[in-house]
């Protein structure tokens, strides 16, 4: 176990530091409820899974998504840890409650008692490839996020991302469909309806429309003055394995065909798209996003990673982690 020093700040323990140097919060069962996992700072989570930006042009405050992040309640874990490795201990999750966290909808219903983790997130995209997740949410203060059980949290959480998408940049006003690729599951919501919804578990997997009876249409029409609200609903089960890039691709000719769906769709693997230890982009990945679409009844291409300055933040929020 390592060893930690602690700070003692209104009667209750503050900040605890490990041997490794990551600041650590107490127990939850230390804090008052009301700031539980709250207490953790007042600064945001900037881009939580570390995003490769293929973007370089400027942002404003006004771009990107703002985030929000559940977890089970403590009452979900064991009571004792497990060592992991690399000086870390965590709780798994006990056998019971397995089937129930494995499936997204747990954690946006309050039915089995989510922990919503009052803490601020921000990401300027949405372009996580295949990689392994093994330290959890680092934050500004170098403190690792901790969930309800005061584990850093690395496996069984949601994240939903929630921004408008503009044409901006290079990117021209036209109808465009949208994709994922997720380990594990996720939902798109466009103009609050479901565009796809795939909520358990799985290796990285492309995600596309559906065309179930309660989604929306397959073209979403896109302009630069009026935001098209979008909503990512992202779950990640057991670790370690986490991938989550949203695409969108512009309607052309070669795409009326309404049984043109990409190729890809629905395939599946964390070897599929990227090397998962590297993060380089496999075949089937820069086929996907070439410029050129290619093939009749199956294609693919066109795809591409959607910038930051097409997210603008609902409301008046602004992004305190533009660069």
């Amino acid at each position: 176990m390592a060893l930690m020093s602690c700070l003692t700040l209104f009667g209750f323990a503050s900040a605890c530091t490990s041997q490794n140097g990551f600041r650590r919060m107490p127990h939850p069962e230390a804090l008052p409820p009301d700031i539980l996992i709250a207490n953790q700072l007042d600064t945001p989570i900037c881009d939580p899974f570390g995003s490769v930006h293929t973007s370089s042009v400027t942002t404003s405050l006004r771009n990107g998504l703002k985030a929000q992040i559940r977890v089970p309640p403590s009452s979900a874990f064991e009571d004792v840890a497990q060592d992991i490795g690399n000086g870390q201990l965590l709780r798994p999750i006990r056998d019971s409650e397995r089937p129930i966290w494995e499936v997204l909808y747990s954690y946006l219903s309050n039915q089995y008692g989510a922990v919503t983790v009052s803490r601020e997130m921000y990401a300027r995209q949405v372009n996580t490839p295949t990689r392994r997740f093994e330290q959890g949410f680092m934050m500004n203060t170098n403190e690792l996020l901790q969930g309800a059980n005061g584990d850093p949290v690395l496996e069984w959480f949601n994240v939903s991302f929630a921004s408008g998408v503009i044409a901006a940049d290079s990117t021209e006003e036209s109808q465009y469909e949208f994709a994922v690729l997720s380990d594990d599951g996720a939902r798109l919501k466009i103009a609050g309806e479901t565009y796809f919804d795939s909520p358990n578990p799985h290796p990285t997997k492309m995600l596309c429309h559906d065309g179930g009876v309660h989604s929306s249409g397959r073209w979403v029409s896109i302009s630069e003055d009026h935001p098209v609200d979008i909503e990512l609903d992202y779950f990640q089960g057991p670790r370690t394995q986490i991938a989550l890039v949203l695409l969108w691709r512009k309607r052309n000719s070669q795409l009326e065909n309404t049984s043109s769906i990409d190729q890809s769709c629905g395939v599946s693997g964390n070897e599929a798209f990227f090397n998962s230890n590297t993060q380089e982009s496999k075949q089937r990945y820069l086929d996907l996003t070439s410029a050129q679409i290619s093939g009749t009844s199956a294609v693919t291409g066109g795809w591409r990673v959607i910038a930051p300055p097409n997210f603008v933040l609902p409301g008046n929020a602004e992004n305190p982690c533009t660069e």
